[in-house]
């Protein structure tokens, strides 16, 4: 069984070019060994996959479902984040990434530190914390694609041992 990947990003207000970069981007993920990039609706340049009947239904199984969510957040989407929220009050592991120099919105960084903090009680606040880093650390800035092919390869080294784990 492969590490699934769930990679979210904007469609819908996004250029051609920017959805070619993440095309080029899923690809540079996919070739990661172990490494499953689950699809969702949108085919590439063909748009919506006719048999799905419910895009929200299908792309949030997957967003829900993975081991691993990684939203690029250089475009605004609505629909990214849904994914998002719906993810973060899971507390499972994702990684948001934000171009070097935008902003990012503080629903998603306060979303992000809310579902973080506020969870199972029976864990004490400290190790919570501890392992939630792991699990929905800070979105992170980067510069080029090349940063987040291997912030997703560095998180699937530790959490590939021969089959998917998902603890953190």
């Amino acid at each position: 069984m492969k590490i699934q990947i769930y990679l979210a990003h904007a469609l819908t207000d996004a250029s051609e070019a920017y959805r070619a970069r993440m095309i080029a981007l899923r690809n540079a993920i996919e070739a990661i060994p172990n490494v499953e990039v689950l699809r969702f609706a949108w085919i590439d340049g063909q748009g919506t996959d006719k048999t799905v009947e419910n895009i929200y239904q299908h792309d949030i199984v997957r967003a829900t479902n993975c081991h691993l969510f990684v939203a690029v957040t250089d475009v605004f989407s609505g629909g990214v984040g849904m994914e998002l929220q719906t993810r973060c009050k899971m507390r499972r592991p994702l990684r948001v990434f934000f171009p070097k120099g935008q902003k990012l919105s503080r629903m998603i960084t306060d979303c992000i530190e809310y579902h973080r903090l506020n969870a199972d009680s029976s864990i004490s606040h400290s190790e919570l914390y501890r392992i939630s880093l792991d699990t929905m650390p800070a979105p992170i800035e980067y510069t080029n694609d090349d940063e987040i092919v291997w912030e997703v390869s560095d998180w699937v080294r530790q959490h590939w041992h021969g089959r998917p784990s998902t603890r953190s």
